[in-house]
């Protein structure tokens, strides 16, 4: 896991270059100095990279809520093809498509949205303004 002492001490070379976290999320360093998060993953064994925002405008806790409500989203998506297949005949079974619906925003946000992802997160940037009130009075 990055910290932040490791963070700021990346500094910018002639090429972008990156710091890798966990689970295909990474800091990429950029020749300007400008450090993104950007997450890898792959999805029908194509590689995809998804752009998260720049450090340090994003929280690193907003990032992770982020992370968790994307793959809820998909979570969802395949438990939705799965319940689909399993409930048709078999009859058609040669003519079903095995892609999941697409992924939109609507389906992100409500991943959001939901107690798993929010509730949680809610909580703990709660916890955290709290602390940071105490260590400032």
């Amino acid at each position: 896991m990055l910290t932040y002492i490791q963070i700021n001490a990346a500094k910018p070379r002639a090429k972008s270059w990156t710091l890798s976290d966990s689970q295909g999320l990474h800091l990429q360093i950029q020749p300007n100095g400008s450090k993104l998060w950007r997450f890898k993953y792959r999805f029908l064994d194509k590689q995809k990279t998804l752009h998260l925002g720049g450090w340090p405008q994003v929280a690193v806790p907003i990032l992770f809520a982020l992370l968790d409500a994307y793959y809820l989203a998909q979570e969802k998506r395949f438990r939705d093809l799965y319940e689909a297949v399993s409930a048709a005949p078999i009859a058609i079974a040669g003519e079903m498509s095995l892609k999941p619906r697409a992924l939109n925003s609507v389906l992100v946000l409500k991943s959001i949205l939901s107690l798993s992802v929010g509730g949680f997160y809610l909580a703990l940037l709660t916890g955290m303004s709290i602390l940071l009130y105490i260590a400032a009075h």
